[in-house]
């Protein structure tokens, strides 16, 4: 026979088995339940990501490769959207028919007060603007290339903005002077046939096209002596020093200090698109 105590111990075990059980289940909805509220508000970084670049051998088109490998280690498959340039680049991501997800602006091409569904992730590094040229003289100013055959880029392209700006400040953007739409290696092979008298470049040192020219004897790159005048003029452009021995320290290349003018170049998305 069971005593009245014993049984009286099983009823109270049944309750708290009862009620570890039912807390035990409402705790695990909840958790399902937050974590669908999660999965809703914080989506899960995208499967593929469609990243516009630039022209093949730029230096976005490098930047955008470095990305598709390191992402690939995450399992995100990076699709590479080659344009011309930034400002093709600024264009696509404004447009939400363009499907892009994320792309290269160089600074000033566009900001986030123009284009609100846009943000910015950071400056990656600053690309300076290189103009190359072919003369039997020394230059230091965009002013003495005036009556000259210039390549500033493609439409579209980050370079041809800035090229324009600052051409256009040195009073060199108006007949005789020539500006052609050339970039890229087409732009570096007429420079070296002589077909153009300057190319201007934005890119960073170990840059395909950059490297091209600042190892070839027969081209010179103009040293901005009034670089920190520009710089005021556009602030979305800096001050950048190329130092003396940098490119070969024992055959002192470049033979001085270079003043060179660049801009920072972030990658931009979508704010709707996460940061995967």
């Amino acid at each position: 026979m069971v005593s009245p105590k014993l049984t009286m111990r099983r009823k109270l075990n049944g309750i708290v088995h009862s009620r570890w059980f039912l807390g035990w289940a409402i705790t695990a909805a909840v958790a399902v339940l937050l974590g669908g509220i999660s999965y809703v508000l914080v989506p899960p970084p995208p499967g593929t990501l469609v990243l516009s670049t630039g022209i093949d051998g730029g230096a976005y088109a490098a930047f955008a490769e470095k990305y598709r490998r390191i992402l690939a280690r995450e399992n995100v498959k990076v699709r590479l959207l080659a344009s011309s340039g930034s400002v093709e680049n600024y264009r696509r991501l404004r447009d939400s028919k363009a499907r892009v997800d994320a792309g290269f602006v160089q600074d000033g091409t566009g900001s986030s007060s123009e284009a609100r569904n846009l943000i910015s992730l950071g400056a990656i590094c600053y690309s300076p603007l290189w103009v190359f040229y072919r003369s039997s003289k020394i230059l230091d100013d965009l002013s003495e290339l005036k009556g000259k055959r210039i390549a500033i880029g493609a439409p579209g392209s980050g370079v041809r903005e800035i090229s324009k700006g600052l051409l256009g400040a040195s009073g060199t953007d108006r007949p005789p002077t020539q500006l052609l739409d050339l970039q890229g290696s087409a732009a570096n092979k007429a420079l070296l046939e002589g077909k153009v008298d300057a190319v201007m470049i934005v890119g960073t040192e170990d840059n395909s096209l950059v490297r091209e020219l600042l190892y070839e004897p027969s081209v010179k790159l103009i040293n901005f002596r009034q670089a920190e005048a520009y710089a005021r003029l556009f602030p979305k452009l800096s001050h950048v020093i190329l130092p003396r021995g940098i490119l070969d320290l024992s055959g002192k290349k470049p033979a001085e200090d270079v003043h060179l003018l660049a801009a920072t170049m972030p990658p931009w998305r979508p704010t709707g698109v996460p940061a995967g």
